[in-house]
């Protein structure tokens, strides 16, 4: 139980530093933020979501040793951005970051393996 915890800070902590350079690029693309925001800057939420969907999977796969532990944790994230109408960026993006996440781990999960 204290290692699933663990692994969820880090990947919150680790989406948190991937948000910066993520929200501010998808930000610059789009410019549909105006006025109203959610975080320090506009796109912070996109670009934290991002990130959290390319980490999960990578955190828990690895440190649980099974890939579909990151299928599970990055799932709600999923769910979450599709509630949120995921239309800036499209919910294709977050299906692509999720998938290159799980691919990542799945790569190294064989590595290390071998």
């Amino acid at each position: 139980m204290v290692k699933k915890i663990g692994f969820i800070l880090l990947t919150l902590v680790l989406s948190h530093f991937i948000a910066y350079p993520l929200g501010h690029w998808l930000d610059s693309r789009n410019q549909l933020y105006g006025w109203t925001y959610l975080g320090p800057f506009p796109g912070y939420l996109d670009g934290f979501l991002l990130g959290l969907l390319f980490i999960s999977p990578i955190i828990f796969g690895l440190g649980l040793n099974k890939i579909k532990a990151g299928l599970y944790a990055g799932l709600p994230v999923l769910i979450i951005a599709f509630l949120l109408g995921a239309d800036n960026p499209p919910f294709w993006m977050d299906l692509v970051f999720f998938v290159a996440g799980l691919a990542l781990a799945h790569v190294i999960f064989l590595i290390k393996n071998k």
